[in-house]
């Protein structure tokens, strides 16, 4: 889980993507349901490879955000220097 204040930084970043995010919300909720990875972005709209692959670059890149640790969250090591 991703700390408030990381969660506030991500969506003022990303406000402008607003219907980006509700299309991988609808994109994810699709895989989830079984629908081809393919089929699911042709059912959202995108028509061509050039836009699936643009899609998908954010996708990865929204998903490597969220995953990436929260710089205010201490580290193990402590600082022990």
């Amino acid at each position: 889980m991703i700390s408030e204040k990381r969660a506030k930084m991500l969506a003022i970043k990303y406000r402008s993507k607003v219907p980006f995010i509700i299309r991988l919300a609808e994109f994810s909720a699709a895989l989830a349901a079984g629908v081809d990875r393919w089929d699911a972005l042709r059912q959202l709209g995108f028509t061509n490879d050039a836009t699936f692959y643009r899609y998908l670059r954010w996708e990865e890149r929204l998903r490597d955000e969220l995953a990436a640790p929260d710089d205010d969250t201490p580290s193990d090591e402590g600082d022990n220097a």
